[in-house]
This record gives C-alpha cells, structure tokens and sequence, in this order.
C-alpha cells in the first residue's frame, strides 16, 4: 500500500491519517519529518510529499529527524549515585559499547535508502 499509493508517485497527495494507518505513524512523526526536510505537508487538505528523490533519503535520515540530535541507544541517568557500586561504575563500563553500537547502527541506517527498501517492497509485494 504504502509502496503503490504514497512512495511512487511524488505528485500524488495521501492524507495525514491515512498515511498514519498506512505505515503506523503519529502527526507528531509527520510535524518532525516535515522539519527535517524529508516531507512537505499541505495546508488545508493535510496531504503530504516525499520532499527529496527516495534515493536521497536514508534510514539514518529519518532516524535523525525522528529521534533528534540527542539519541543514544540507552540512556542512562547522567548523575548516578556515586556511592552505588553500579551507579559510579556504569558509564565506565558501558559507555564505549553503546557509543560503538550506535556508531554501527547509524553507519547501517546511512547505507539504505528509501529507494532501495521501496525496490524490496515491490519484490515482496509482486504476484
């Protein structure tokens, strides 16, 4: 659905909610998309476009747009108690591994585009 009716054809408008039923998403995902730069959303009627060719768009970009310029894969609190033996030891222990884990996902996602995962969707979707 999403493939045929909204990814194909950049001139074709599809409603706010009915992109949100398609492909499970908030108006709140919509607005950051929007801010991003990876969508345009029309006055009025609430339709939206892709804003750029698939093939110009990542994953990595839409996880930025959605996830913000502070995402990490675990947050921890930033002030563990010192006086707990795990709370003054787990950034030590753990914050190399997540930052290298994130690093591997964001290195991931910037190596797909929407124009390859729509090709996997009309393979997937044929006959």
């Amino acid at each position: 659905m999403v493939g045929d009716d909204f990814v194909d054809d950049a001139d074709r408008v599809i409603g706010i909610a009915d992109l949100a039923l398609a492909v499970g998403v908030q108006h709140e995902v919509i607005g950051k998309l929007k801010d991003a730069g990876l969508v345009t959303v029309d006055a009025g009627v609430g339709g939206a476009h892709i804003a750029r060719p698939l093939m110009s768009i990542t994953l990595l970009d839409v996880y930025q747009a959605i996830e913000g310029p502070d995402r990490q894969l675990f947050g921890f609190h930033d002030n563990p108690n010192p006086q707990c033996p795990v709370g003054r030891n787990i950034h030590t222990l753990l914050d190399g591994e997540l930052d290298a884990a994130q690093h591997a996902l964001e290195t991931q996602l910037g190596q797909t585009t929407l124009a390859r995962l729509n090709g996997r969707f009309d393979t997937l979707t044929e006959g």
